[in-house]
């Protein structure tokens, strides 16, 4: 019989691999599309080139669907109700195009404010399907974010010729991770779960409601 931290850990994984998974598929996209422009290939590019915003649009919450849809089938997510699950992840779908949005303006000077908007949808769309607000989860989204921001950084002044495709890669490939990690977590434990400490302080996930 699985443990709740064991199940915990499954979840985490599943979402993990769903956004590494969604970052791959948009980074390969745009590696194709940079090949057609190479090869001069116009009828091509003009038929695909605006395929890389619609997987932008889709590729991270559709991810969080499946990986939900998976943790739940396999008895991960017992507590969560689907359809309060799906109505939670209504607002990811909405975060993609409204950074697209802020983007289009500048950047490099909406980078920070864009990412910290998102991570507040990604704590408040836990909030609606697991019924209670996160602050842990929330600055969770935000650290990991920055840690996110550091990599590009780091990645960027590196003295190779692609090192800042490099940087935009790492940034969206562990973005995608850590946040979706983290979402599945945020799922993971049910909303009556509390933390004990074993007799050798190793703390464990108990499931049991708090006396009064």
């Amino acid at each position: 019989m699985q443990t709740q931290r064991t199940r915990t850990l499954l979840t985490v994984a599943v979402f993990s691999l769903s956004g590494y998974l969604s970052a791959q598929v948009h980074i390969s996209y745009i590696s194709w599309v940079d090949a057609l422009i190479k090869a001069n290939d116009t009828a091509a590019l003009n038929k695909y080139s605006a395929g890389n915003v619609e997987i932008f649009l889709f590729e991270f919450p559709v991810a969080l669907t499946l990986a939900m849809l998976v943790a739940k089938s396999a008895g991960w997510l017992g507590h969560v109700n689907l359809w309060q699950g799906a109505a939670g992840l209504m607002p990811v779908y909405l975060v993609p195009g409204a950074v697209i949005f802020l983007s289009s303006i500048t950047f490099f000077v909406l980078t920070i404010p864009c990412l910290a908007v998102a991570a507040l949808v990604l704590a408040l769309s836990l909030k609606i399907i697991t019924s209670r607000w996160s602050s842990k989860l929330f600055v969770g989204f935000l650290i990991s974010g920055a840690i996110c921001v550091v990599f590009w950084f780091l990645v960027g002044i590196g003295p190779a010729k692609n090192s800042m495709d490099m940087a935009w890669s790492t940034f969206f490939v562990s973005l995608n991770v850590m946040w979706a990690g983290i979402f599945g977590m945020g799922l993971a434990v049910p909303p009556n779960a509390r933390l004990q400490q074993t007799r050798d302080g190793v703390p464990l996930i108990s499931t049991q409601p708090r006396s009064n």
